[in-house]
């Protein structure tokens, strides 16, 4: 099963300052996948194909380096991709773990330009500097199988690097733009209040997507 980070949303103006600007767009997105048992794959290459999947936004690329071809599905909503056949792009992906086959990404351009950062299991070492934690609780659910406390939670993602700081409401896809750098952010946090059942842990994830 696969897990979707994105989501649709009303188009609402946000503040900004003098160093950085914010806006929400309607729909943003990201997802990466190992094919078979793989573990992890870093690959520095030219992009020689991108063949589409019968689920919608799915591809499969494919890069050849010096050890051959090598391939990756990957997913982007809307589905413009920040690279194409031709150009080349050093991408890493890994295993994050789950049931729900979530996975981590990276890919850059040939000049070394963050492009795309998914991350399926919440780590910021692939966030090209940016700090990703839970922020304010923007909902709250109570479980309804018990009477005692158990409540999910559900936060926004405060974002930092340098001197700029953003809180991305959860289910919201927002643009942050840092000095000349523009990503398309979607996430959220999640945790629980009380007593957990037995799935109930506390995470995050996002996605940041070069515009």
């Amino acid at each position: 099963m696969r897990v979707f980070l994105a989501a649709v949303v009303l188009a609402v103006a946000v503040s900004a300052s003098a160093h950085a600007h914010a806006e929400v767009r309607k729909v943003c997105g990201a997802l990466a996948a190992l094919p078979g048992k793989a573990a992890s794959l870093h690959v520095v290459g030219k992009v020689t194909a991108m063949v589409p999947q019968k689920e919608p936004t799915w591809v499969t690329v494919t890069v050849a380096d010096p050890k051959g071809a090598q391939t990756f599905e990957l997913s982007i909503t809307p589905p413009q991709f920040p690279f194409k056949v031709g150009d080349t792009i050093d991408a890493s992906v890994r295993r994050a773990g789950g049931r729900q086959r979530l996975h981590d990404a990276l890919i850059k351009d040939g000049a070394g330009k963050v492009l795309l950062i998914i991350s399926g299991s919440g780590a910021v070492d692939w966030a090209d500097g940016w700090k990703v934690t839970a922020g304010k609780v923007v909902e709250s659910e109570q479980n309804p199988n018990t009477k005692q406390q158990s409540v999910r939670r559900t936060h926004a993602l405060d974002l930092v690097r340098g001197k700029t700081q953003r809180s991305v409401p959860p289910e919201e896809c927002t643009v942050i733009e840092d000095g000349g750098e523009r990503y398309a952010v979607y996430g959220a946090g999640h945790s629980w209040l009380g007593q957990r059942p037995p799935e109930g842990v506390d995470y995050q994830q996002f996605v940041m997507i070069r515009r």
